[in-house]
Formats: structure tokens, sequence, C-alpha cells
């Protein structure tokens, strides 16, 4: 049994400090009215059942910061403080020698409920009636049960009557599962046919695999052949191509034989050409020769004249410069003949083989190639 034995108040409601020391057996409070007889009772009950909440019960003339404290000592020397500010609300048990401290939130700490063991039976009001008079005789029995633990036999029985209900309800479920199971089993009384029809099936399954692998080996042998097949054909158009490409070289070295010949012939042609100019040149150096050697003439004729004789010096070592000069072009002019009839020749020789136009390439008949080097062969003597 806890047995109370101060209590310390400060700051709750009317109370700025006070202290109360009780004594064993009964302790009564006398005073006048207001004078703060139940602020006593508020105090424990804010100790004991963290009621009320909120900080109303804070003492007007108190500072704002100070704070609302009941401070409870039992007869062990256990002390249990309610503490309340502004910055902090909490519960704090002190006993041999250690103290914890508890959130309360808006409960009570269930340490402190073991401490004081203290019940809303435990309290009775100045203008409470007397304790169970003036409830009904179901609900007072229900109290009596709860205190003196009598209600553990009808919790007992209710449990049992549920638990029955339980059971009664299972077994009910039970037998209709059970009845289900039957009726799904008579569908497989033929299991025995059902078996062999399986085993028919897997023989039927295992058929049909190894066909497929024998398809799937057909199909593969096929697909090597076609390769196969394939691939002989393309190494065929391969040799086709290699023949075709020798016949292909073949001819690209004919006709690069046929070009050096035509690159020859145009350079006989350019040869030609040049020695053609150059006797253009020696018969124009002749037409200046005939007309030196009538020049001479006619500086013979007027020899007699003494004023021109320095002139006619002059036109004479002229002359013998040019007489000199055409016996040089002469000379070259027979050398450039002889090359140009090997020229002359050559050129036939090709043109004759291959019976084509040097210049274009277009054939060309022979006897039109015979006219052609008669007329380079008279530009040649006349050159």
């Amino acid at each position: 049994m806890v047995v109370l034995r101060s209590i310390d108040i400060r700051n709750f409601q009317g109370h700025a400090k006070t202290r109360f020391e009780f004594v064993p057996g009964m302790n009564v409070l006398v005073g006048e009215t207001a004078a703060g007889k139940t602020t006593v009772f508020e105090a424990i009950r804010w100790v004991t059942d963290n009621r009320p909440l909120g900080f109303d019960f804070k003492r007007r003339q108190s500072g704002e910061k100070e704070a609302v404290e009941v401070c409870m000592t039992l007869d062990d020397g256990t002390r249990i403080t309610r503490f309340r500010s502004k910055t902090a609300n909490y519960y704090r048990i002190e006993r041999n020698g250690t103290s914890e401290t508890f959130d309360p939130g808006s409960g009570l700490p269930h340490q402190v409920l073991e401490l004081l063991n203290i019940g809303e039976i435990n309290w009775q009001g100045q203008f409470d009636s007397h304790f169970l008079l003036s409830l009904p005789p179901p609900q007072a029995a229900r109290v009596i049960n709860t205190y003196l633990h009598l209600d553990i036999i009808d919790n007992a029985v209710s449990r049992a009557n549920t638990l029955r209900r339980r059971r009664s309800s299972r077994q009910q479920d039970l037998a209709v599962q059970v009845q289900k199971v039957k009726n799904i089993l008579g569908g497989y009384e033929r299991l025995e046919d059902l078996d062999e029809r399986i085993a028919q099936q897997e023989e039927d399954v295992r058929l049909r695999t190894e066909l497929g692998d024998h398809i799937a080996k057909i199909s593969e042998n096929v697909l090597r052949h076609d390769f196969l097949r394939k691939r002989r054909e393309v190494l065929s158009k391969a040799g086709q191509l290699k023949v075709l490409a020798d016949e292909f070289s073949g001819k690209i070295t004919e006709l690069q034989s046929q070009a050096d010949r035509v690159v020859a012939t145009r350079t006989l042609i350019g040869r030609y050409d040049g020695l053609r100019r150059q006797g253009e040149s020696l018969e124009r150096l002749i037409q200046h020769q005939a007309f030196a050697r009538s020049l001479g003439d006619d500086i013979a004729n007027c020899i007699s004249l003494g004023e021109k004789e320095r002139d006619l010096a002059k036109l004479i070592q002229r002359h013998d410069k040019n007489l000199s000069m055409l016996d040089l072009f002469e000379k070259k002019m027979s050398s450039q003949g002889r090359e140009l009839s090997s020229a002359q020749a050559a050129l036939a020789e090709v043109s004759k083989e291959q019976l084509r136009c040097p210049l274009c390439g277009a054939p060309v008949e022979e006897g039109k190639v015979q006219h052609v080097f008669e007329t380079w062969t008279e530009i040649g003597d006349r050159s």
C-alpha cells in the first residue's frame, strides 16, 4: 500500500510555495473557504492522473518564466515530481540514488502508475455520493468483480464460448471442404486408364521429338548442300571471270603495243613536219641567194661609181657571207633529206603494217597509203 509522507506545491493555482507533511492514519485539512484545500487534492491528482492538461492551473501572480512543480514523497523515500513550464514538461522519479525522466504526453507513464497504484476508485470528492450506493446493481457488481478480480471467471466463460463457436464453425467449414474434395476425387476414378493414355502420349511425344531431330538434321544437310552448290557456282563463275580477265589482259597488252606504235608514228610525223618546215626555210634562202646574185650583177654594173665603192665592198662582204651560209644550209638540207627519207621509209613500214591513219586511227586503203607516200616523196624532192 502506498503511503504519502509529504507533498510540495509550487505555483499551482493559489499556492505559491506550500509544503504538507502527513502522518500515518487519517489526515484532515481544515481551513476557510477558498483557502486552497481543494487545490491540494487537484495537485495530487495532477501527479497521479496527469489531469488537468494544459497550463491554465499556473498561479497568476507568478512570473512568466516560472514553472509549476508538484513533488510527492512516499514513505520509502521515493520522490515523484511533476514539472511543467513553457519549455519543459516531464515526470521525474528519484529513488535509490538514481533519477529518471519521462515524457508524459497526454497520458500517464506506466512507471508512475506502477509506483502509485492509484485509480478512480481511490478518489471520493466532497459532493460525491456514497461509494457504490448510487450505482445500479449490475454496474456495482461489475465494479466489485473488477476490484476483487472476480471478472476472471466471466472472462474465461466468455472466451470458452467464443472458442466453442469458432471450433463449431471451423468444423462445419471442414465438413464442406471434405465433401468438395470427395466430389473432386470422384472424377479421378479412372486413373489407371489415364495412366495408360499418359504413357502413350509420352511415347508419342518421344517419337515426335526424335522425328523433329531427324527433320533438323535433314534441314541442316539441305542447307549445307545448298551452300556447297552455291559455292561451286561461285567458283565456276570465278574461273570464267579469270579466263575473261586473262583475255582482257592480252587485249590490253595488244592495245598497249599498238599505242606504242602510234606514239612512234606520231613522233616520226612530228620529225617529218620539222624537216618540211626546214625545207621551206631553205627554199626561201635559195630565193634570197638568187636575189643576192641579181644584186651582185647590179653591183658589178655600178662598180664604176666611186662614191659607192664602200657600199659595194660591204655588199660584197655580205654576199660572201650569204654564200657561205648557203653552203652550210645545202649541207644541212642534204643531211635532213637523208633523215626524211629514212623517216618516210619507217612511216611507210608502220603504215603498211597497220593500214590505219596515224592521226585519227581510221582504217586506210592500201592504194591511198601509197598515194600519200608518193606525195610526201615529191615534197621531199622539191625541198
